[in-house]
């Protein structure tokens, strides 16, 4: 029985999907093989021997220990695209919001008094306070084309703009969902030059911690607006503040607030409503719990942030995982093993990612005990998990 350990409420739908005859579900358990989770902060906490895997129900991981996790050999999943119409929408409102003036509009209608009179030419008289500008026409430019960045790009072609994108490292398969009406650009400095709004979607590492700050925001046309869906620290808020009060920027729109210029006329926060939407949570949820199925079960790995994604047909044959330092002779010294103790590999397949490396083993046991060849393997310098994968779960 594996342990499933859930750290947020995750909705339903998805953790239904979990036999009940293969997993226990709970958020008590001390060592469990699994934990899901969405916005909790697990950066210190203690990593168990059974933990295999950690499933984040949604994009962002810098709530989770990724480096200390792999050092571990526990595999982290994340759930790409599964949000990003919900961030979509929102980004689309924070546009509509900073165009049309809604917010000091809303709140003036609010604060009309109940004893006016003539009540319907006041609302008449003040509507040009708020007189806006059309999103058809205007630029906008992209700084990261993943799931929701190409989904932004495509719904503001639908919307008349000129699109311009950004990402050095956009997948293939992004690429072809990309409307063929945006323009990529392969310079930043170039498409903010080019923009009167930018929104940015970029994952939080380290690269990208204060990535737009002063020297960016200096080359953005006056009067635009910048607009954050990814993380709060990608940007550098002193020099946001700076730049509303010079003029460069009409408006800043974020679902990160920010204590600094949270009462900034020119500013519009959202409390991190990205992702908060049924839909959404309902498609992160079940994603996640069908990744992490697939790689307890069968060893299979997909959307991971930090081993590389891996698939090895099913075979009838017993099957072992292992993960361990991408080191040299390692592949050697775990077939030796197999091979040595009488086991015959019928499958075998490895990757690797960065400092750590992935196999997938499929071996033809003929009824012998396994539990020596794994100890054995364990006992390898360099690797850092080992188990088995009943082949029950294979058939």
């Amino acid at each position: 029985m594996y342990q499933v350990k859930v750290l947020n409420k995750i909705p339903e739908r998805g953790l239904q999907l979990f036999p009940k005859d293969l997993y226990s579900i709970g958020d008590d358990f001390s060592d469990p093989d699994i934990i899901i989770l969405r916005s909790k902060n697990i950066l210190d906490f203690e990593i168990g021997p059974n933990l295999k895997a950690v499933g984040r129900s949604g994009a962002g991981t810098n709530n989770i220990p990724v480096e200390r996790l792999t050092e571990n050999g526990v595999v982290v999943f994340n759930t790409p695209g599964a949000n990003a119409n919900a961030v979509k929408e929102l980004v689309v409102a924070g546009l509509l919001m900073s165009t049309r003036n809604l917010l000091p509009a809303i709140k003036k209608v609010s604060n009309i008094p109940d004893n006016i009179d003539d009540f319907h030419d006041h609302v008449e008289s003040i509507k040009g306070e708020f007189k806006g500008i059309e999103l058809s026409g205007k630029s906008i430019g992209i700084i990261g084309l993943g799931s929701i960045g190409v989904s932004v790009a495509n719904t503001c072609t639908e919307l008349g703009m000129n699109v311009f994108g950004f990402d050095p490292l956009m997948t293939v398969e992004n690429a072809w969902k990309l409307s063929r009406n945006v323009n990529r650009i392969d310079q930043i400095d170039d498409l903010v030059g080019l923009s009167d709004f930018i929104t940015i979607h970029v994952p939080l590492v380290e690269k990208t911690k204060g990535f737009l700050g002063k020297d960016l925001l200096s080359k953005f046309p006056k009067g635009s607006t910048l607009l954050n869906f990814s993380r709060s620290e990608i940007v550098d808020i002193q020099a946001v503040k700076n730049s509303l009060e010079k003029g460069i920027l009409n408006y800043y729109v974020s679902d990160f607030p920010e204590k600094d210029i949270i009462y900034h006329p020119r500013v519009i926060f959202f409390p991190h409503l990205g992702a908060s939407t049924i839909e959404s949570e309902e498609n992160c949820a079940t994603m996640v719990s069908e990744q992490l199925r697939s790689f307890i079960e069968h060893g299979i790995i997909s959307n991971s942030v930090n081993l590389p994604n891996t698939n090895l047909f099913k075979t009838k044959f017993s099957r072992i995982a292992i993960i361990n330092k991408n080191i040299p002779n390692m592949v050697s010294q775990i077939t030796s093993v197999i091979g040595n103790m009488g086991f015959n590999i019928v499958e075998f397949i490895n990757k690797s990612r960065d400092s750590v490396a992935y196999n997938i083993i499929d071996f033809d046991a003929s009824g012998q005990n396994q539990s020596d060849m794994i100890n054995e393997i364990k006992n390898i310098e360099g690797i850092l998990k080992v188990w088995s994968i009943p082949s029950n779960n294979l058939l």
